[in-house]
């Protein structure tokens, strides 16, 4: 079936994103401890059967009733619920350590121990054709309810990336070639057992034809972030900086990996 298709309703349940969320810190030996929800940005499922969440990001804090709530720890953080332990990801240039690259790693992706609690049941879907949402988007009806499937192979094994669209592109309706390309952020995605915080993005075509995406975040040097600014300058640096890489190291979406993808849309059934 293509998306250009009509597709009825149909009784396929899909875990409901939607209303869905996570809690964190209920497995913390200080019953004083902080306790914090989120949302569910996205969920990755492995083989069919194995199921792994990720948490909505946030800044690091302090909780406190006085002081500085945002205070030195400059890192983006992001919970994850795996198949079979929990992790906690942080990101951002203040986590390297420029003389203990081992402490610098365990900090960056290191074991959660406090426990996540997913709270939520699957739930009826309505799928969409590619028709019916080119045709809502065009006439501005679409609304913030529209969520997708992503489904691929990588390294022998089936996955599912299943988010909310926030962010769709379309084309003109007086484009020769109609286009929908969503992309969305942040998803999970696993490589060699390793579970990286990306962007998905995927081209889509009334054919049914899927140009898709995965774009990593990965630990990167900070001059070569600077790759499109260019300059003798810039590549001078980046070579003096090699011997102290991880002085100059953060953390960016920079890692691009191509997907055989096929893609479903659809919309949550109303709860009663």
């Amino acid at each position: 079936m293509s998306l250009g298709e009509k597709i009825t309703m149909e009784t396929t349940k899909i875990f409901d994103l939607k209303n869905g969320y996570l809690q964190m810190g209920w497995e913390c030996e200080n019953t004083q401890g902080n306790l914090w929800q989120t949302f569910i940005e996205s969920m990755l499922i492995k083989n069919g059967e194995e199921n792994a969440f990720l948490a909505t990001n946030c800044r690091a804090e302090n909780i406190v009733s006085e002081g500085k709530i945002f205070g030195g720890k400059l890192a983006d953080v992001s919970v994850i619920k795996g198949w079979d332990k929990n992790l906690i990801i942080r990101a951002g240039p203040g986590l390297y350590h420029p003389f203990r690259p081992g402490q610098s790693k365990t900090f960056h992706c290191a074991k959660f121990e406090y426990g996540v609690k997913v709270v939520g049941n699957e739930t009826k879907i309505r799928k969409w054709s590619f028709d019916e949402v080119y045709r809502e988007l065009q006439e501005g009806i679409l609304g913030n309810d529209l969520f997708w499937k992503v489904k691929y192979k990588y390294h022998g094994d089936d996955y599912e990336i299943i988010s909310s669209l926030r962010y769709i592109n379309f084309s003109r309706s007086a484009s020769q070639q109609k286009f929908i390309q969503p992309i969305s952020g942040y998803v999970l995605f696993e490589d060699s057992e390793i579970f990286f915080i990306a962007c998905l993005a995927a081209n889509i075509l009334p054919s049914g034809k899927v140009n898709a995406e995965i774009l990593k975040r990965i630990p990167i040097n900070l001059f070569d972030t600077k790759e499109f600014i260019g300059g003798l300058s810039i590549r001078l640096l980046r070579i003096l900086s090699i011997p102290l890489k991880w002085l100059f190291l953060t953390d960016e979406f920079a890692d691009s990996v191509k997907i055989d993808a096929t893609v479903e849309f659809f919309t949550y059934e109303q709860r009663n």
